[in-house]
């Protein structure tokens, strides 16, 4: 089935229970995502070697259009919304928690064992028909926004752990979290802890993304208070970044030291809140937006194809600019004095053809294989479940979630050049693609199974 003719059916569909504005942040965020790694890309080649780049990089005024660029805590907001619905729905119906969470994982998943499926075995036939210098810096590319997915299934997975500090701590909820970022940014820029630490940020900071999104859902706030909150916010981001150490750019620059995004800083929570606030000042007029057929039927397509769209962008992007590269088409690019890679003549406008290249062969590829993410798979889908799951199957699921976050995270720092034997090192920690990809297939293996558990353990005390 074509994917218009699909989100058209889902479209049609009308649930009086769903808000439209969750899905329409999504697809905003994941479209805002995908044009700004098309303008931010930039390889220059050198003696037939590839150095990556970030046009961004060139100027500080570039940099500081990140503040409107960086759309990443809207999917954490969205999610932490989407996710609390779907819990307390969950609670309900008396779903076991190892349920509710196989099925928030699997969703996301499917897709990526699709990619992972096809992605290693061309990395590794590129890597040994290649020179490791010229294949090595595009292969690394490829699994880089993993990331993303590793800490958005932790988060998503913590739901049950947010309600609960949501009933208990009200408001001060955020604040604890942001005091955490606060913290360990101390620690960073002090150098007073091992370097590990800093990987705390990863969800502190998309925590407090997680907790706005249980905002969305269950406080109504004032315009003037959501216009307090953002002048607040923006103006302690702006006094951060002239008088402290942090840097203007909200997304990662070349060579930096220290960095607003890898992992997240306590700019990057503050730029949360004005994303919240803003989403929160918009709601009204998007939700009369999305009573328009025509823009719904949109935003379900983006959303029918999201992870599709998320996964495989990059490796078209990074293929288009190897083909040309090859026919000798390349997009006019300097190194300045610092050796920094900068635009140069004509270079925006050589990249408006080369832009509209990239979106409709996006577009090709997403429509080839959004399929990939409704397929179904009994095994994978519907899993049997007991309605009481035993306090071990529930620990052991919580330790599968964290191999399954952690697994993505340690592929998207391992890339697929060397796989599966390549040794890579990250804030104090080492480890080898071939390593990374087991810990993801055993923390897969093992939630599934501990449903099984769960049954076995009940049926037993019956």
């Amino acid at each position: 089935m074509l994917l218009r003719t699909a989100a058209r059916k889902a479209a049609a569909v009308q649930d009086p229970h769903r808000d439209r504005v969750i899905d329409a942040v999504r697809a905003f965020g994941l479209l805002g995502v995908v044009g700004g790694h098309l303008a931010m890309a930039a390889v220059m080649w050198i003696d037939g070697v590839p150095r990556l780049g970030n046009t961004l990089a060139s100027s500080t005024t570039l940099q500081a259009i990140t503040w409107l660029m960086q759309v990443m805590p809207l999917f954490f907001i969205a999610g932490g919304a989407a996710s609390s619905l779907s819990w307390a729905s969950a609670t309900r119906k008396d779903v076991p928690y190892i349920a509710w969470a196989w099925q928030r994982v699997q969703r996301l998943l499917k897709p990526v064992v699709v990619y992972l499926a096809v992605m290693l075995p061309i990395g590794a036939g590129v890597a040994q028909f290649s020179e490791s210098k010229v294949s090595t810096p595009l292969l690394n590319l490829m699994t880089q926004l993993l990331w993303f997915l590793g800490i958005y299934i932790i988060i998503t997975c913590l739901t049950p752990f947010y309600v609960y500090l949501e009933r208990n701590l009200k408001h001060a909820a955020v604040l604890v979290w942001i005091a955490v970022v606060a913290a360990i940014d101390f620690l960073r820029l002090s150098d007073s802890a091992p370097a590990v630490v800093s990987l705390i940020n990863f969800v502190a900071v998309w925590s407090v993304a997680a907790h706005f999104g249980i905002w969305y859902i269950n406080r109504r706030i004032s315009a003037p208070l959501l216009m307090l909150a953002i002048g607040v916010a923006l103006s302690i981001n702006v006094c951060l970044v002239h008088f402290g150490p942090y840097p203007i750019s909200l997304v990662g620059m070349p060579d930096e030291t220290f960095s607003n995004m890898a992992p997240p800083s306590l700019v990057m929570a503050l730029h949360t809140v004005i994303c919240w606030a803003a989403v929160l000042l918009l709601r009204e007029r998007l939700t009369q937006l999305l009573e328009n057929l025509s823009i719904w039927r949109f935003v379900v397509s983006i959303n029918m194809s999201a992870m599709t769209m998320y996964l495989w962008h990059l490796p078209t992007l990074t293929l288009l600019t190897v083909l040309s590269h090859m026919l000798g088409m390349d997009r006019p690019l300097l190194q300045n004095s610092a050796g920094t890679i900068v635009p140069g003549e004509n270079f925006w406008l050589w990249s408006i053809l080369f832009w509209s290249i990239c979106a409709l062969a996006i577009y090709a590829v997403v429509q080839l294989l959004w399929f990939t993410e409704h397929i179904q798979v009994t095994w994978w889908d519907k899993p049997r479940t007991s309605q009481h799951p035993s306090t071990i199957a529930n620990l052991f699921a919580s330790v599968c979630i964290t191999a399954i976050g952690l697994g993505l995270l340690l592929i998207s720092g391992s890339g697929l050049a060397g796989f599966p034997n390549r040794l890579v090192e990250f804030s104090g920690l080492s480890w080898t693609s071939g390593f990374a990809v087991s810990v993801l297939v055993s923390g897969v293996l093992g939630l599934r199974m501990a449903i099984v558990a769960g049954r076995s353990s009940h049926q037993s005390t019956q």
